[in-house]
């Protein structure tokens, strides 16, 4: 991505990509100095300290996957729980 950056005919798509990359590394100021770039320096903060926010979220995502395991773990030991003869 950096190369892709360095090329000069590279868009503003290829720099904030870029700058996002390093800010998911935690490379928050030299994501914020490739947004000052192309972008005023205030938004380019915004825009870094948003990245922190996210990050610093818990991963919600994960959790919903979790929770989504255990649903079907259960639904599926119902089923065999169901078809186990009773005697």
């Amino acid at each position: 991505m950096r190369q892709a950056a360095a090329h000069p005919r590279a868009d503003t798509r290829v720099l904030q990509n870029l700058s996002l990359v390093l800010a998911l590394q935690g490379k928050f100021e030299e994501a914020e100095n490739l947004q000052r770039q192309v972008l005023p320096a205030s938004d380019a903060r915004a825009n870094i300290m948003a990245i922190r926010r996210m990050i610093s979220q818990s991963n919600t995502w994960r959790e919903i996957s979790a929770i989504d395991a255990r649903k079907r773990s259960s639904r599926k030991n119902r089923g065999n729980s169901a078809r186990r003869p009773r005697g």
